[in-house]
């Protein structure tokens, strides 16, 4: 009788607790790899709480699942790595540890692995990439034109330089900005009369002088409001975050563009991501529904 608490443990941690077509994860491999995340939050001297706990053991299982998956499909098409390069990677963290081998191994150890579990996960994640280097970057295309469209689109992300000079006067609202208006354009207050008689906004003892911005610092409802307008020019009632304002141009520097040789190559690194991340995520998204994935109550 007293081998049944034993044999009750190793139910416990054999359970399966998910099939991913013909293979298993138990309970016994989702507790390993929570160890090791367990392991590194005592390095960092935290401690989870019960909901984050729930969340870390799903992460986990979803990302067990789409190993065990992308391991099916290694298998699949015979995928194979050198094993000098997985050897040559191990010596690239070492090195980048500063520790000698004996320290090398501690430190892994504290993480819940050896050498041979390391050498696993390296030639794992070197399978995989070449996988996806055939299943997913091969499918990828950036053509000069969609880099030049992309430029086009967010060319004002690539102003440098350049801004406004304004006056304004915020109108309260128990005070018609038409009126104010009307009065400015028919001569029966200069701009500065106005301010000092109507705005509730900053400046009013400048003239309504708010200073200098610069272009990329203007929201849209300011680059709209100033769309076409010259020095001195005097225009409103315009709608600001919602408030009527008028506005004086005081000066103008209108600033460049970087152009786009310039820009070309970081816009199209940042556009080959932007859809390899799509087509790994439908890649990833057709092996699920081709799966047949079973969770054990």
């Amino acid at each position: 009788m007293s081998s049944l608490p034993a044999m009750a443990d190793e139910y416990v941690a054999n359970r399966i607790i998910v099939s991913v077509n013909d293979q298993i994860i138990t309970e016994y491999d989702l507790n390993e790899r929570m160890q090791i995340v367990m392991s590194r939050y005592k390095q960092a001297g935290q401690e989870p709480g019960r909901g984050e706990l729930e969340a870390i053991r799903k992460k986990l299982l979803d990302s067990m699942i789409q190993e065990m998956l992308f391991a099916q499909e290694v298998e699949k098409y015979g995928i194979t790595v050198d094993e000098d390069a997985v050897q040559a990677e191990v010596d690239r963290l070492k090195e980048r540890s500063n520790l000698d081998d004996a320290a090398f191994k501690e430190q892994l150890a504290r993480e819940g692995l050896d050498m041979n579990a390391l050498q696993e996960q390296i030639r794992s994640n070197m399978k995989k990439q070449r996988l996806l280097g055939g299943m997913v970057s091969r499918k990828v295309l950036v053509t000069d034109s969609e880099t030049r469209e992309a430029y086009e689109a967010r060319k004002q992300e690539y102003f440098t330089g350049g801004g406004v000079h304004l006056a304004i006067i915020m109108v309260p609202d128990n005070v018609s900005a038409d009126e104010v208006m009307r009065k400015i354009n028919d001569g029966e207050l200069s701009f500065e009369e106005a301010v000092l008689q109507y705005s509730d906004g900053p400046g009013v003892e400048s003239g309504g002088d708010i200073g200098e911005m610069s272009w990329s610092s203007l929201d849209d409802d300011w680059r709209a409001a100033l769309r076409g307008m010259e020095v001195d020019d005097i225009k409103g009632p315009v709608e600001i975050n919602g408030a009527p304002v008028i506005i004086r141009l005081l000066g103008n520097s209108k600033g460049t563009y970087v152009p786009f040789e310039e820009v070309k190559d970081s816009i199209y690194t940042e556009l080959l991501k932007e859809k390899r991340e799509k087509v790994y995520d439908e890649y990833l998204k057709g092996l699920k529904e081709k799966a047949v994935i079973r969770y054990m109550d």
